[in-house]
């Protein structure tokens, strides 16, 4: 996708291990053989005014778990228009945190429609999502 090329100006990037603990981002689906757990995981990289970072999703079995990455872009607008961020890099991360099941949900459901590992969140849809 052409929304994750570099430019020339010069990213921002803060370094997180794990923007949300694992144990608030993990969750088991159901029956005891069914696992899903999530984990978005940092750096963040701030560009332009677009947050991008990392989401890795378990899925499967407990005998035979599947994992995947995706690249999540929110873009300016969406965080300003819609999740009201202040428009500085921790306001941006604080608002990202605050609605990270939603956002995350709306990337998952994004990259197995569209068989990518990179989605870009926009204002729309965050709209849609009842955020």
């Amino acid at each position: 996708m052409s929304s994750f090329s570099t430019s020339q100006q010069k990213p921002q990037i803060t370094r997180r291990l794990c923007v949300l603990h694992t144990s608030t981002m993990t969750r088991t689906m159901t029956p005891e053989n069914n696992i899903g757990s999530s984990c978005m995981v940092g750096p963040f990289l701030h560009l332009d005014g677009d947050v991008f970072f990392d989401h890795i999703h378990m899925a499967g079995t407990a005998k035979k778990p599947i994992e995947y990455s995706i690249k999540i872009q929110v873009t300016r607008q969406a965080l300003k228009d819609v999740l009201r961020s202040d428009g500085t890099p921790e306001g941006h991360e604080a608002v990202i945190k605050s609605q990270a099941w939603k956002i995350v949900g709306i990337a998952i459901a994004k990259a197995l429609s569209a068989k990518t590992h990179e989605v870009t969140i926009t204002p729309d849809e965050l709209r849609w999502a009842g955020i």
